[in-house]
């Protein structure tokens, strides 16, 4: 393996009301001789001296214009929080990607106080609790547990940030619908890194989605109709309102812990999709890297998770199904720059992203758009659940 040339840089970010953080003098550094190990030195200020810092580093590589999730991370402020100052981990590059080697390479710093990085909504006791306990993780928890995947929820933060949204021109597969533009996005806010499954789905409201060729517990849930997740009547009032019908799916989660739950706008969905990158996929510009499932029979929905995150950990973005999101259709995006883009009012149909590529990768890119009825339901679409906008 060749050594790479490594850059680095910084970014710091304070939620809302919390400790203003700083990251500076990010270093990197290969071993020499080269064992596949880099030291990242980085420094951490604060304006709350004690306050406990969260931070991760993300990765890309310039020449191919792929971002790489450094998994196999050691030493300060790997698996917990940091103090203000100077901190160094280690990170296995050669464990997580063989064979890599670049001209561009470049390791961002994030920062941030006052808000873990995972959080996992336990809902193990069922339809009929009055309460689902949240807790927050410096660490994401272990995922062979298939608890994870059945009776909890695990939520990983996403950090505000701009980025291009829709596809250039020369994209294969691309519709005029994907326009693309920048997108700032303001509010951070928690992902469910896996599709809602049919048996959280149950534990949530007391009965599986109808059931399906795939009848797995653990798979996506199908069948689940906008209106089923968020209401017909107050949930109708978005985007000039976020309400929910208190007997949906996210009203009742809304009501058992006092959180915004909700479905993801279009931008955040694609922002959390493309985990920093620009290319078709999140993976790059091959198909045959997906980190996700294109199926080769369309029916034949996998357990959630079956396959590599994405680099900011969220799995099946460019498979399984395809899932709602908040935003009432509209046609086009537009070319112009927008911020916290909420979509435009509609009472028929809503967008979904991602999933149900029926053997065609270009049907499972990060721009790809589609939308259906409020009230369709089948088995080609399913959900992701976020917590907006509010961090605690």
């Amino acid at each position: 393996m060749r050594p790479i040339l490594a850059f680095a840089c910084a970014l710091s970010f304070a939620l809302p009301a919390l400790a203003a953080v700083t990251v500076s003098d990010v270093k990197i550094q290969q071993r020499w001789p080269w064992n596949g190990l880099v030291d990242i030195d980085y420094t951490v200020t604060c304006d709350t001296p004690d306050a406990d810092i969260y931070v991760y580093p993300t990765a890309l590589d310039g020449d191919r214009r792929i971002a790489i999730a450094p998994r196999t991370l050691t030493g300060a402020g790997a698996t917990g929080p940091v103090k203000a100052g100077t901190h160094r981990m280690t990170w296995d590059l050669a464990a997580d990607n063989p064979g890599l080697h670049s001209s561009a390479f470049t390791v961002t710093i994030h920062a941030y106080a006052g808000a873990a990085p995972y959080m996992v909504l336990d809902l193990s006791a069922g339809a009929e609790a009055t309460h689902y306990p949240v807790t927050y993780h410096s660490a994401c928890p272990d995922l062979t547990d298939d608890a994870y995947r059945t009776t909890k929820m695990v939520f990983k933060l996403v950090i505000p940030g701009t980025f291009m949204m829709g596809s250039p021109s020369t994209e294969a597969g691309r519709t005029d619908n994907e326009d693309l533009h920048q997108v700032t996005l303001t509010q951070p806010f928690y992902m469910a890194i896996y599709e809602c499954t049919r048996q959280q789905w149950a534990q949530v409201t007391g009965k599986l989605p109808e059931q399906f060729y795939n009848n797995r517990a653990n798979g996506p849930a199908q069948y689940v109709s906008w209106e089923d997740i968020r209401g017909s009547v107050a949930a109708l009032t978005w985007p000039s309102t976020e309400q929910v019908d208190n007997g949906s799916f996210m009203g009742k989660l809304r009501m058992r812990t006092g959180l915004t739950f909700d479905l993801p706008t279009e931008a955040q969905w694609e922002y959390a999709c493309r985990a920093g990158t620009s290319t078709p996929w999140s993976t790059g510009d091959d198909p045959s890297k997906i980190n996700g499932i294109v199926n080769a029979d369309p029916y034949d929905t996998k357990v959630v998770g079956s396959y590599a995150p994405n680099a900011w950990g969220f799995y099946d973005m460019h498979g399984n199904v395809e899932e709602w999101c908040v935003d009432a259709a509209y046609t086009h995006l537009g070319t112009d720059a927008e911020t916290d883009p909420k979509g435009s009012p509609g009472d028929y149909a809503r967008v979904v992203r991602g999933g149900w590529a029926d053997s065609k990768a270009t049907d499972v890119r990060s721009a790809r758009r589609d939308w259906e009825s409020k009230t369709y339901r089948n088995a080609d679409v399913g959900f992701r659940v976020i917590c907006r906008p509010g961090v605690k």
